[in-house]
């Protein structure tokens, strides 16, 4: 799958919106010139054959101390920063609604708008995720939940598993269809597994997490508390069934290269190609399952 421009600069956008809070938090509209050699840099009270850190380096880090929400800093981390920063200036001139703008410039901007005007925001309340959730209130049957996917997939949505192009293990100039493990709140599945006390703390407050959601969705807080713990017993299963981060650090145990066939006699009950439909691709000739297991349990 090709990345568009359009992906790449909504992409920007996402990471505009989301600049992180210290004393310098302001738009940049041009990036700061950072010389190669700065002398301005040296801290020339320090003999260089004593301290030739402290000598090269130390008026920089007088004059940048580490942010109160970082655990280090250096110029990777303040380049970065100011990456963002120029970013979230390219969105916020983006969304001057000017004449002259172009396409991706539009999109790039009112998607950045509407993410920001928080009044607005709060107005629409669950006003735009009425029509999905009439959707899923409204499911029958295993074919509606496969099309409910697809379409929830197609709109960056991950929800049970995963699904989109990646480059093939097994060739580097081809890119095939994969499938992957997901459908997890909390960050991996030892989250979901480990008994340890702290362990059992974070699903605690992940369970009152979720509940509090559901009842910014509409529900009573009793119909929260218990479609709560529905979600945290579903993601339990999930996560049993899926590899621990270590195993996923071994390519061959996430390469498992299938035609469609094979992929829907691991999760038969699962219309495969009602979920391809929606998602509004052809029936992939390949496809690497990540997670045979996983998808087993989910089918």
């Amino acid at each position: 799958m090709r990345i568009t421009t359009k992906q790449r600069l909504i992409a920007i956008a996402a990471l505009a919106i989301m600049p992180r809070t210290f004393a310098a938090d302001v738009p940049l509209t041009e990036l700061p010139y950072s010389p190669s050699l700065n002398v301005q840099s040296i801290d020339k009270t320090a003999e260089p054959c004593d301290d030739f850190y402290r000598f090269a380096c130390g008026a920089w880090q007088v004059d940048n101390p580490i942010p109160g929400d970082q655990s280090s800093w250096g110029v990777y981390e303040k380049l970065q920063e100011d990456n963002l920063r120029f970013l979230w200036g390219l969105a916020l001139a983006a969304a001057e609604p000017r004449a002259g703008r172009s396409v991706p410039e539009q999109k790039v901007g009112d998607y950045f708008g509407a993410c920001m005007d928080d009044t607005q925001v709060q107005k629409l309340d669950m006003t735009a995720l009425a029509p999905t959730m009439q959707k899923i209130s409204q499911l029958k049957d295993r074919s509606e939940i496969a099309t409910l996917l697809g379409q929830l997939h197609q709109q960056g949505v991950d929800a049970l598993f995963r699904f989109g192009a990646e480059q093939d293990f097994t060739d580097s100039s081809a890119m095939i269809a994969g499938a992957d493990a997901g459908g997890l709140g909390l960050p991996e599945r030892d989250y979901y597994v480990r008994q340890d006390a702290k362990s059992k703390a974070i699903r605690k407050a992940y369970l009152e997490h979720v509940a509090r959601v559901l009842v910014l969705s509409g529900l009573s807080t009793s119909d929260a508390a218990r479609a709560a713990a529905q979600v945290l017993t579903l993601e339990t299963l999930l996560a049993k069934a899926s590899l621990s981060v270590e195993a996923r650090r071994d390519p061959h145990k996430v390469h498992h290269k299938m035609t469609a066939a094979q992929l829907a006699r691991l999760a038969p009950s699962f219309p495969w190609s009602a979920y391809f439909e929606a998602l509004g691709v052809a029936t992939p000739a390949a496809i690497n399952v990540a997670e045979p297991d996983f998808i087993r349990k989910l089918g």
